[in-house]
């Protein structure tokens, strides 16, 4: 049941746009739509190039936060400036004098509406992506700390976040098309970035190669060495999580022909569930024979 509130967030969103856009006309929400699509755009381009545009060209390690800042700020420029462009465009063609004026409201503009819609939906999902997967990294870190088997009974449930974002990828082809513009939540980078957090723990390291979906991923050389990374090992200690998934060897990991395709395929809620369950029946006491 939790997996589907993200679909239920996103009808209400199609919904209100649907019924604004007949009721109130669809031009001032189709333009800013389209300039939040442009603008987004902007944003996860900034967030792909700039790394390694300033690296090479500044020799600077541009860090996350500043990465973030960049790119909204340039974001946010871009929106403003194509909101007044593309405002004025849609107006000329949806407004009194326009020759689709007749799909500016009722039934047509709330067809319109679905392209604004649309944008916002896919903003939603990226959200929620980046949610579960900061939640879920953090679970396993919770899992993967020295003295976890004596408190079994105390670990909390998988996060509700996680299984959103599971609910968004159940969506047919929508993981992959999240993936191109996700650095963060990307498949690959994400688990990449969850054995780095597991490999601490011999405890949940014997559970991974134990298990049929992780054991291949859990067993690789380059996956057992990647904590020798030293900034990997600061990214860990600082729980940055952002940080960690970004770190180049986790991406390098995440890259890696042989790999990438296990990472990706990896779904890690299962797998953290029945390590939680392992440990609490481990601490379960017998029941007493009469």
């Amino acid at each position: 049941m939790t997996d589907s509130f993200p679909f239920f967030f996103a009808f209400l969103i199609v919904a209100g746009f649907f019924f604004l856009a007949v009721s109130r006309g669809v031009v001032s929400l189709l333009s800013s739509g389209v300039s939040f699509a442009i603008a987004l755009g902007v944003l996860f381009l900034c967030v792909q190039v700039l790394p390694g545009l300033v690296s090479k060209f500044a020799d600077i390690d541009l860090q996350w936060k500043a990465l973030l800042g960049v790119s909204a700020g340039a974001a946010l420029v871009v929106f403003i400036f194509t909101r007044i462009i593309v405002g004025f465009l849609f107006k000329a063609i949806l407004g009194p004098e326009g020759f689709l004026h007749a799909m500016s409201d009722g039934a047509a503009g709330g067809i319109l509406s679905f392209i604004p819609s649309f944008v916002v939906v896919i903003f939603l999902f990226t959200c929620i992506r980046i949610s579960g997967t900061v939640h879920e990294l953090n679970y396993a870190a919770s899992l993967s700390r020295d003295g976890v088997a004596e408190l079994a009974d105390q670990i909390p449930p998988y996060p509700w976040t996680g299984k959103w974002r599971d609910g968004v990828e159940s969506i047919p082809l929508m993981a992959p098309a999240l993936d191109l513009i996700d650095p963060f939540s990307n498949r690959a980078n994400r688990n990449s970035a969850a054995f780095s957090i597991m490999n601490q723990s011999s405890l949940i390291r014997a559970h991974l190669l134990s298990q049929p979906d992780s054991a291949k991923i859990a067993s690789n050389e380059k996956i057992i060495a990647m904590n020798r990374e030293g900034s990997l090992l600061k990214a860990l200690e600082s729980h940055d999580r952002v940080a960690l998934v970004t770190n180049p060897k986790v991406k390098e990991i995440a890259s890696d022909p042989d790999l990438n395709p296990l990472l990706k395929s990896l779904e890690l809620r299962p797998v953290l569930v029945s390590y939680v369950k392992q440990l609490k029946s481990a601490v379960e006491p017998s029941p007493e024979i009469p």
